[in-house]
């Protein structure tokens, strides 16, 4: 257009109607551009503009600057194709350069003696100096941009292959871990149990075998919990998140309900503070999952001696997350424990018989559900579990709130 409009002040005509003729032309490439032909696009831009600057440059004196287009017109070769269309790039760059030499050999009279200026002009050969350095600063600007992209997505995965390989590495670790624990713990109950059969063998005919009978009913029971963290554990990592509509109070009762008849889970006051009316959208067994070993642990660990023990189990929402939290007066947790009790496999006290995934499990459970967990416990004082898991619109019809989980 800057060329058409410089062209009309001069009164060339020919010019000018040749200008709109490109423009037409252009619009023409934009439409097929639209339609999804970007690569008979590409080529068609930039053979045609070769053409069109190749004639122009017949008809007009060579003191215009016409002649400075071809260079930024290169360049624009190396913006349209990618790097993997190398020969495009050559075979269009020779092109190119093919018309700019014979022009000069030519001596700028490719179609003959025709001439549509006779003298050249500050003007023209300005505003072609112009639109060369516009189309140098577009081609390099973009050029720079790309290798700007380019590098940061380098930097973007770099991060995320260490981050998968930090995974990896903890994965193989705790796998590592996992089954010689698992085949450790396996083995001992078995072996247990095979004693107490072995006794029951031996035993005299007078004694009574109620004794190794709930020896060897405890040993199973025990047996049975582990596998069954061991089948938590598989479906926390292999399945993905189920979200629906939850009533928290009404878990939290089937929880104590099931919990209650443990070891002297029956001479203590559980109590619930749940502060949420509506349901709320959640994944009801990884939920289910961190309520019951928390709460199993604060009964398994209760003081027996106090003479009103407690386990309450709390729960309002703050903001777009839930915050729970199960909350004992047992005899708290010793800080050299609470540095490591979230690890795969760890006992505090090796006599507690539990399987040592408990809050392991919990942990696990609620980097999947992008949450978080933060112990307060004092020796001697109780402890208290706090737990944070985020929501989405949870106040809206469950149709109309998908759950948000945040990594």
């Amino acid at each position: 257009m800057l060329h058409a409009g410089i062209d009309a002040v001069y009164a060339s005509w020919a010019v000018v109607g040749a200008d709109i003729n490109i423009a037409l032309w252009l619009l023409f490439l934009y439409g097929l551009n639209r339609m999804g032909h970007h690569q008979l696009v590409r080529w068609g831009i930039l053979v045609s503009l070769s053409l069109v600057l190749m004639a122009y440059g017949s008809v007009i004196p060579a003191a215009n600057g016409l002649n400075l287009l071809f260079l930024p017109m290169m360049s624009l070769a190396f913006v349209l194709f990618d790097y993997r269309q190398h020969r495009a790039k050559l075979a269009i760059s020779l092109f190119m350069m093919g018309c700019f030499l014979l022009l000069e050999f030519t001596d700028y009279q490719l179609l003959g003696s025709v001439e549509l200026q006779e003298e050249a002009d500050r003007f023209s050969f300005i505003a072609n100096f112009l639109t060369a350095g516009a189309m140098l600063y577009f081609s390099f600007s973009t050029i720079t941009q790309a290798n700007y992209l380019a590098e940061q997505r380098l930097q973007q995965n770099a991060q995320e292959l260490e981050q998968q390989n930090a995974l990896l590495s903890k994965t193989n670790e705790e796998l590592d871990r996992f089954v010689y624990s698992t085949s450790h713990d396996l083995r001992a109950p078995l072996l247990s149990m095979l004693g107490l059969l072995q006794l029951l063998e031996n035993k005299k005919s007078h004694e009574p075998i109620e004794p190794y009978l709930n020896m060897l009913r405890n040993r199973v029971h025990n047996l049975e919990s582990f596998i069954n963290d061991i089948r938590i554990y598989a479906h926390n990592n292999r399945l993905p998140l189920a979200p629906e509509p939850l009533e928290l109070g009404k878990l939290v009762s089937e929880v104590f309900t099931t919990h209650r008849y443990l070891q002297g889970g029956t001479n203590l006051d559980l109590r619930q503070e749940v502060n949420i009316g509506q349901p709320l959208l959640l994944d009801k067994e990884r939920i289910l999952t961190i309520l019951s070993n928390l709460v199993a642990n604060a009964i398994k660990y209760h003081r027996q001696q106090h003479p009103t023990p407690f386990v309450l189990v709390g729960a309002r929402q703050e903001e777009q997350q839930l915050h729970l939290w199960v909350q004992d007066n047992g005899p708290g947790i010793d800080p050299q424990i609470q540095a490591r009790m979230f690890e795969m496999f760890y006992r505090g006290d090796e006599r507690s018989g539990g399987s040592g995934l408990g809050l392991y499990l919990v942990k696990e459970t609620l980097e999947k559900l992008g949450g978080s967990i933060m112990a307060e416990s004092t020796p001697g004082r109780g402890s208290t579990f706090h737990v944070w898991i985020p929501l989405a619109n949870t106040q809206k019809a469950p149709s109309e709130a998908p759950l948000s989980m945040r990594g």
